[in-house]
């Protein structure tokens, strides 16, 4: 399995074995997810198709924007909600 890692300036592509667990990050496979987790309270799923998901902890509520919408709480600014 080939990983991406990104600090501060350099993207590095490596190969583990999963379950893997370092560098402050734990890569695992459940079921057809990929699964990345960082102590930075960070969670990445993606299927290797067409399915991605990021989780966030709560300590970063109201400090995000766009893609990941406000994280603020508040469900009448939802700007995932349509009327249609």
């Amino acid at each position: 399995m080939s990983c991406f890692v990104l600090t501060a300036d350099l993207l590095f592509l490596f190969r583990v074995q999963l379950p893997f667990s370092g560098s402050s990050i734990q890569i695992e496979k459940h079921g057809v997810y990929l699964s990345v987790t960082s102590k930075l309270g960070l969670v990445f799923m993606w299927n290797d198709d067409d399915s991605l998901l990021l989780e966030l902890s709560e300590k970063y509520a109201n400090q995000t924007c766009g893609l990941c919408g406000d994280f603020n709480g508040i469900s009448i600014y939802n700007e995932f909600f349509s009327n249609g």
